[in-house]
């Protein structure tokens, strides 16, 4: 792509320990804050961290801790309810991608009078459009794609589909603070660290994509590959959790100028539909999305081969680029994570209409080439 358009209006803080900036960055939007928040943040302690530091600064919390990897509207329409009966000045979402996603939500709408369904249909005023409360974003896991943006992935109620909607709403800041991140569980972090190389390398595959999204997401993957082993093995190590949420950030900033792809739409759809994590979906597709990449994007293949350190010896780029593949199959099998779908306890013959749920999203079409719902099955079936 020859053009560029590039604009950031988040402002970001970025750094260990800044979590206690939380009642400096919120108190010019308001004195009354509505916390959204993981429910399992409550046994960490990190919503009583934040209550108390918004406290310091003259900010008083109405927490909402009724999110978790699973929520979908319902809890959406419940946080609306309380954040408009509280009368709150901004929201504050603290949590992973779909937490943060619902907290989202709550302050596009929370200023207008219709349910979410009701948004979306578009049955509201002009006037009504452009109201929205200041929102602020602390993320917990090394990433959050739609941090930059005005997206957000939400699940249905009624049919527990995927929907990755456009919002209007940008976060007004965000805190990342890797010591959040000290909370997840081994076995978390590593698929979370896959998970944000699978949005890398999709990123980077994407038709949208530009010389600077390309920049971003090649170092993040280089990033991500260069400590993966090693975090795996010491978890706590602050400083490794520095360059996790380095290579996240550097995701989140392609993204506002590039797209994920059909490997994401899929780990949104099953994680939808079937509640099964999407970190863990997401590791499973990445050496078949790298497949896609090597029938239409070789030369890119290559590029990424040259960052996790394989080097062309002479060989032709077909050749090479498969051993790229396979590279990064033979890595994920020394991490032991799952490499098949089936080990996920999932059903082939539910894939169909995964497919067709995958298809309507919007990542599942910035390939190089059209992809059909037929295409998006056999993709699953390979991964299977």
């Amino acid at each position: 792509m020859d053009e560029l358009t590039f604009h950031v209006p988040t402002t970001v803080h970025f750094g260990l320990d800044l979590l206690n900036r939380v009642g400096q960055v919120a108190s010019p939007y308001g004195k009354r804050a509505f916390l959204t928040a993981d429910s399992v943040l409550n046994e960490e302690r990190v919503v009583q961290s934040i209550t108390g530091f918004l406290k310091r600064a003259g900010v008083e919390s109405i927490i909402f801790d009724e999110l978790g990897p699973n929520s979908t509207t319902t809890s959406i329409e419940k946080g609306l309810a309380l954040c408009r009966a509280s009368r709150s000045d901004l929201v504050i979402g603290v949590g992973g991608i779909r937490a943060l996603s619902c907290a989202k939500c709550i302050a596009r709408l929370a200023p207008i009078d219709a349910p979410f369904d009701d948004y979306f249909s578009g049955n509201h005023s002009a006037e009504e459009a452009n109201r929205s409360l200041p929102y602020i974003e602390i993320p917990t896991t090394c990433r959050d794609p739609f941090m930059l943006t005005d997206d957000c992935v939400v699940v249905d109620s009624r049919n527990r589909r995927s929907h990755v909607y456009s919002i209007g709403k940008i976060a007004d800041a965000a805190i990342i603070d890797p010591v959040l991140t000290l909370s997840l569980s081994d076995h978390y972090t590593v698929s979370t660290m896959l998970d944000t190389l699978l949005s890398a390398i999709e990123s980077y595959f994407s038709r949208r994509s530009t010389f600077l999204s390309e920049t971003l997401s090649l170092r993040a993957v280089g990033v991500i590959t260069s400590i993966i082993d090693e975090l795996a093995a010491h978890s706590d190590d602050r400083n490794l959790r520095f360059q996790a949420s380095q290579a996240g950030l550097l995701v989140s900033l392609s993204l506002t100028m590039s797209t994920q792809g059909v490997g994401t739409a899929v780990a949104y759809s099953i994680g939808g539909k079937k509640m099964v994590p999407k970190s863990t979906v997401a590791t499973v597709m990445i050496p078949h999305i790298l497949d896609l990449g090597l029938r239409s994007q070789p030369k890119k293949v290559e590029r990424i081969g040259n960052v996790l350190g394989e080097e062309i010896y002479g060989k032709p780029l077909k050749e090479f680029s498969v051993r790229v593949v396979d590279a990064v199959r033979q890595r994920m099998g020394l991490l032991q994570v799952p490499m098949r779908l089936k080990e996920l306890d999932l059903e082939l013959d539910d894939m169909v209409e995964i497919s067709n749920i995958a298809h309507e999203l919007p990542a599942a079409h910035f390939l190089s080439e059209p992809i059909s719902a037929e295409d998006i099955f056999a993709l699953i079936k390979q991964a299977f």
